[in-house]
């Protein structure tokens, strides 16, 4: 049986994403370019992955005001302690302390 130039075998398929390619229905050449041409649809409902959470939690925490100000009073202390601007009575490791730790506990 002779196909017209308008028809095409039925043993063939045409790839939506890739009008120019046919390949034979059940392939595996057909299910590899079915997997690379597809996106994926994953969702991802978590807020921060393995690579992204330090510098995403620092850059939250520091929208907070209270937690802003601890670390400018952290480094004003700091500056006390190292240059002779003015005497610091309250070393600056423990207002750093009290805001590491604060930050761990709403991370």
């Amino acid at each position: 049986a002779r196909l017209h130039s308008l028809q095409k075998p039925s043993h063939l398929i045409r790839l939506a994403n890739m009008p120019d390619v046919q390949i034979p229905f059940g392939s595996q050449q057909r299910q590899k370019a079915k997997k690379a041409s597809s996106k994926t649809n994953r969702i991802t409902t978590s807020k921060y992955t393995w690579y992204n959470f330090l510098c995403k939690n620092i850059y939250e925490q520091l929208h907070k005001f209270g937690n802003c100000y601890f670390l400018m009073i952290s480094l004003i202390m700091y500056l006390g302690e190292k240059t002779p601007l003015y005497v610091g009575t309250i070393k600056a490791f423990s207002t750093v302390g009290v805001l590491v730790m604060m930050m761990a506990v709403t991370a």
